[in-house]
């Protein structure tokens, strides 16, 4: 309560529902179809926007990418990927953010009971350094060094996951079709040990990711152990989305 914000801070109304945090959002999408949007505030989350695309005012994307959008302890959340051209709110805005749709039936998986709309996770959220005050309904925000960040996704087609005893291990458990990393002979099943003269053990797995999706047609250099041999790979990033 003895609180008091800086200038600098924008404030957003916070509402508060079954224990949930709740912001408005405006959406523009692809095809010009405008929406307001009541949007959980969900800090556990990766991606930028999450929406129930079996909402009459939502409209998928015309160019969308099928693929897990998630993971959790129920499984692999399915659904499609794709840009909308603006959200905004307060006087924030941001030009082609990444939504994730789930799949129908994969909706209630992916969304926290009580949600409305959909949810807004991290990778707005740490474009700000957000302060919640629960007690008055209040969300500070001021820009973080990430707010101008563009929104990009893997552009590999590799999914990969940590395993070990030490989870130091960098395993490839998916490659999409047709993508760089297919095309130039990467398998499920291979173990990263190197990327771009980096030993992966010492090279934190949200740098390794980061870097698959840095900018088109940077060149990434891999080592993967495949039946006890190492085999070289060299591919450029593409944008599928």
């Amino acid at each position: 309560k003895h609180f008091k914000p800086k200038k600098k801070f924008r404030r957003l109304p916070l509402t508060i529902e079954s224990s949930k945090p709740y912001i408005y959002a405006n959406l523009i999408f692809d095809d010009g179809k405008k929406a307001e949007m009541n949007l959980m505030v969900d800090t556990g989350a990766s991606h930028p926007l999450l929406l129930d695309n079996n909402l009459e005012d939502i409209t998928l994307p015309l160019k969308t990418l099928s693929t897990v959008i998630g993971r959790g302890l129920g499984g692999d959340i399915m659904g499609e990927l794709g840009r909308i051209n603006n959200v905004s709110f307060s006087t924030y805005e941001f030009d082609d953010p990444i939504v994730s749709f789930p799949i129908e039936g994969q909706y209630s998986k992916s969304m926290k009971k009580g949600s409305r709309n959909g949810t807004i996770g991290g990778e707005i959220l740490t474009r700000f350094n957000p302060i919640f005050d629960y007690n008055r309904g209040i969300l500070y925000l001021t820009k973080s060094k990430e707010y101008y960040k563009k929104f990009e996704h893997d552009m590999s087609g590799l999914d990969l996951q940590m395993t070990g005893s030490k989870l130091d291990v960098v395993e490839v458990i998916g490659v999409r079709e047709d993508s760089p990393a297919k095309l130039a002979g990467v398998e499920v099943g291979d173990i990263i040990t190197n990327m771009n003269g980096a030993d992966t053990k010492n090279v934190k797995f949200s740098d390794i990711t980061s870097t698959l999706r840095y900018r088109p047609k940077k060149n990434v250099h891999i080592k993967v152990m495949r039946n006890d041999t190492i085999h070289k790979i060299s591919f450029k990033l593409q944008r599928m989305i």
